[in-house]
């Protein structure tokens, strides 16, 4: 099964909240939980019954649940959930991902991730849940060296005002020119943390005669605090505006 980052963060979330199911067939006992035998969850009646139209609007046959049980980790078909769940996802498996690569024929892969990028990603998922400058042993937003848009700053201000005609106002910007020796903040370790604790919840297509990118919305955790913040990210090269 290909997992993306996301679902990497999804599944290291769904652990910590002790989901501890165990879905495989114990050796020697996979005929007691085979389709039909004792330890049949669902019956093939229930099945056709509740997944059946799920199937069909995905343009697939019902035998091709005993693929997708494979893919949740289930024993077979008959311990899927009883019904296709609302969002789309049994535990960290994504079933309309599934769905979209069954129906097109793509195989699924498994990824291989070092433990370098697993502890890297589980980090960056502590940040955003406690805090995106606790790696920095407290400085807070305000301690950044936040500047006000002057006339040279002609791209931030249009990226500003097309921020601000989006729901999103902002009068300050920050960036890795930005003054840092002046707050006595380490200006890559801050904003690494502030990359790594940004949550984003949307995103404004920007562009000026000189530069095109993307403006994205969103929020940090500050001493359990949510705070708005948004980056004006250009191929890369982030501005952040608050």
């Amino acid at each position: 099964m290909k997992v993306t980052r996301k679902q990497l963060r999804r599944i290291i979330r769904e652990t910590w909240a002790d989901d501890d199911r165990d879905f495989s067939a114990p050796p020697g006992e996979e005929d007691y939980y085979a389709p039909g035998g004792e330890g049949e969850k669902l019956t093939d009646a229930q099945l056709k019954k509740n997944w059946g139209p799920w199937l069909e609007e995905r343009g697939l046959e019902f035998d091709d649940l005993d693929d997708l049980a494979k893919f949740t980790g289930a024993p077979n078909r008959t311990w899927l959930p009883d019904k296709p769940p609302a969002d789309g996802m049994d535990g960290p498996a994504d079933l309309e991902l599934w769905a979209r690569n069954k129906k097109s024929g793509i195989k699924e892969i498994k990824m291989k991730i070092t433990k370098r990028q697993l502890r890297r990603i589980i980090k960056e998922e502590l940040i955003r849940e406690s805090g995106w400058n606790q790696s920095l042993g407290g400085p807070g937003l305000s301690d950044l060296p936040w500047a006000s848009v002057d006339a040279g700053d002609a791209n931030i201000s249009a990226a500003l005002a097309i921020a601000a005609e989006n729901g999103f106002n902002a009068s300050q910007f920050l960036n890795e020119d930005s003054d840092f020796d002046m707050s006595g903040v380490d200006g890559y370790d801050a904003l690494r943390a502030l990359d790594a604790g940004f949550v984003e919840q949307e995103q404004i297509p920007y562009e000026t005669a000189d530069e095109s990118g993307v403006i994205r919305i969103g929020t940090v955790k500050e001493y359990g605090i949510t705070e708005n913040i948004g980056v004006i990210d250009v191929m890369g090269y982030q501005t952040w505006i608050r």
